[in-house]
């Protein structure tokens, strides 16, 4: 009664007031006044009077109830239980995990119904059509009655935990990476929620934590006060008690503490160092897939601040962010999986890469993938039969150890090899992890190896030391990639191995290193028995402008598709046309002496140099550099390729230029 007085008092204007003086005037005449005339005329005074201040109030009532919202939290009815404390008065909300996961899309199956065929026609003069008239049929269901709160005493047995999600570790810890990295969004984007919440709800201080269960911790995310100053924002995790905070998240129920005394303020809420004034707090439980992952809290230095009505609207903000939290986690593993692949389309382009240049290409791919102030490589080396460190990136006191032999005996780098999975160093059961001789680890960085392996055989591994140890995630993305790195390594052994099995190839006529200097001893043999002359010639692009630049598969390709041609038309049956190396041809000229095979050099040189091709869309021609020497002036294969690899350095020099061996 005492509300709608006080609601029909707020919508009295002037206006109103004039009209109610107005009834209290005739009211008065018709009252005090003897003659009758003049008491009638009071009397209708105050009836228009009355009339007057019932229009003007009924249209002004009509005015208001044409909009009435109805808010989705009012209709949430809480099972509540108060619990008187010494200090404290705590309001218990006890179905708030079943309420508020209930209305969870991800935690109901989807339910399909075949709706009724309809008789439907449309008219022609409109656009709506008409699906069927018939009498309005609706039923108005009974208002809920609420529940009124139960009181029970102090030693009431505690409520079961609900069993809590584990969330994956990125959650839990903040990323190093640019702004642009999910991580980055999700923690801007639950931070202006905190926002949005503290502009409807009054409070001094939000904040929202997630749950580490495994190591039984309440991990911060993002806090809001109007005291930072008493805030912990320095301590990022706090460990599970019997603070308020603790509570919520392993039990589940929303909580709301009134009258917190100041003594109990710091036991109660822990990230305040000190007493912040704080008479009021509420607290939600986040919930994914029905389970408590999180809490959302907030507080006030007002007393009983916080009602039923705004624990409802708060359940339907973690309904927000359990939905973002969900996202998000999808989002970060599709963002992972996203980058390794990228990172397998550029490692898998290292097929190619000349063996010079190809470890510190792979160290190249692996800092962008595992960005860590040490990183080296170490390979195994089927020249050399033994392991070595390849590359490095680390600072100038691992310098001393490039290229320099690594053992697998009591060094963490073995361990690694002979069990195929990541060794992390601890210093216990390993002496080494590389080398005797190396430096010591970095002060508080963790160190592992990660190998290299394939499917069946091991040809690498990768020392790191990490300013943090390595995330689950993170070590299963460099366990992933270790696996296919091993795998481009295997293609390139067994690819080398082919090559040097090879000795003809077929496709272009010509032959392998192995083949050609296999037909140069029998050539030097033959010359020697029969004595009969024989020249051999070296064949190299004179590399200058854009030639300078291109890499080495490119440049064979030059050597087939454009000199190649070219050359053929000036060989012989018997002429033999091989490689020396990955860009020098080799020509075996049997029966020809050295002057006659100097003019036919000089011919090619020529015909070459003036012959034009199409490159990268531009018409130019290049120029080759020839050295020649007889076989019959040396002794063995090894001082044939000595002398005519000697006359084609001084040819190149020049450029342009054939000069034989003297």
């Amino acid at each position: 009664m005492v509300e709608e007085v006080k609601r029909l008092l707020r919508l009295l204007t002037p206006i109103d007031w004039l009209a109610a003086g107005v009834v209290l005037v005739g009211l008065l005449i018709a009252l005090v006044l003897d003659d009758a005339a003049v008491r009638l005329i009071g009397v209708s005074i105050a009836l228009l009077g009355a009339l007057a201040f019932f229009l003007l109030i009924s249209q002004r009532l009509s005015e208001e109830s044409l909009y009435s919202p109805t808010l989705r939290s009012q209709a949430e009815q809480l099972k509540t239980t108060i619990r008187q404390e010494p200090r404290s008065t705590r309001l218990i909300f006890d179905d708030f995990a079943e309420t508020f996961a209930s209305t969870d899309p991800t935690s109901a199956p989807p339910t399909a119904s075949e709706t009724p065929p309809l008789e439907e026609f449309v008219e022609d003069t409109s656009s709506v059509r008409i699906v069927g008239r018939r009498p309005r049929r609706s039923t108005p269901a009974p208002p809920a009655a609420p529940s009124a709160p139960t009181t029970s005493p102090a030693a009431e047995p505690p409520a079961a935990r609900l069993r809590a999600v584990t969330l994956p570790e990125f959650v839990l810890t903040p990323s190093s990476a640019p702004p642009s990295e999910p991580r980055h969004a999700f923690h801007a984007l639950l931070d202006r929620i905190l926002t949005f919440v503290r502009a409807i709800v009054p409070s001094q201080t939000a904040a929202l934590f997630w749950l580490d269960s495994e190591r039984g911790l309440l991990v911060l995310e993002c806090w809001q006060s109007e005291h930072p100053e008493l805030f912990r924002s320095e301590q990022r995790t706090f460990p599970l008690g019997r603070d308020v905070v603790s509570q919520i998240v392993l039990d589940g129920r929303a909580e709301i503490v009134t009258e917190l005394q100041p003594s109990a303020e710091v036991e109660l809420l822990p990230y305040y160092r000190q007493s912040a004034g704080t008479s009021s707090f509420v607290g939600v439980p986040i919930l994914l897939h029905a389970r408590p992952v999180g809490v959302l809290c907030l507080d006030s230095p007002h007393a009983q601040a916080y009602t039923a009505m705004t624990v409802s609207l708060l359940g339907h903000v973690v309904l927000l962010i359990s939905g973002l939290l969900q996202s998000y986690i999808q989002h970060y593993e599709l963002f992972q999986q996203s980058r390794l692949w990228e990172y397998a389309r550029s490692l898998w382009k290292l097929s190619t890469e000349p063996e010079e240049t190809f470890p510190e290409q792979l160290l190249s791919l692996w800092a962008e993938l595992l960005p860590a102030p040490v990183l080296v490589l170490c390979l195994y080396s089927q020249h050399q039969r033994q392991w070595r460190i390849t590359a490095l990136r680390a600072p100038h006191s691992w310098h001393h150890l490039r290229s320099v032999p690594c053992r697998l005996e009591q060094t963490l780098l073995g361990e690694a090899l002979y069990s195929g999975h990541v060794q992390q160093w601890d210093g216990r059961s390993q002496p080494h992890r590389l080398h005797p001789q190396e430096p010591p680890a970095l002060e508080a960085h963790t160190a592992y190896v990660i190998p290299l392996c394939s499917a069946t055989h091991a040809y690498g591994a990768l020392y790191c030391e990490t300013p943090e140890p390595l995330l689950p995630k993170e070590l299963e993305l460099a366990e992933t990639f270790g696996l296919w790195s091993g795998s481009l390594l295997e293609h390139r052994y067994w690819d080398e191995l082919l090559r040097g099995g090879l000795w003809f190839q077929s496709t272009s006529g010509i032959w392998t290193q192995e083949g050609f200097r296999y037909r140069i001893a029998e050539e030097l043999e033959r010359a020697h028995l029969l004595g009969t002359d024989a020249t051999l010639c070296a064949l190299r692009l004179d590399r200058y402008g854009v030639l300078s630049t291109i890499a080495l598969p490119r440049l064979r390709e030059l050597l087939l598709t454009h000199v190649l041609p070219i050359l053929r038309t000036h060989l012989r049956g018997c002429d033999v046309v091989g490689y020396l190396s990955e860009d020098t041809l080799g020509i075996l000229l049997p029966g020809t002496e050295l002057t006659q095979s100097h003019l036919w050099a000089e011919k090619v040189r020529k015909q070459i140099a003036t012959t034009l091709f199409v490159f990268e869309q531009h018409r130019m021609s290049t120029t080759v550099s020839i050295g020649l020497t007889t076989l019959r002036q040396h002794r063995s294969r090894e001082e044939v390729l000595r002398a005519v690899l000697t006359a084609l350095e001084k040819a190149a020099q020049k450029g342009n230029t054939v000069i034989p061996y003297a």
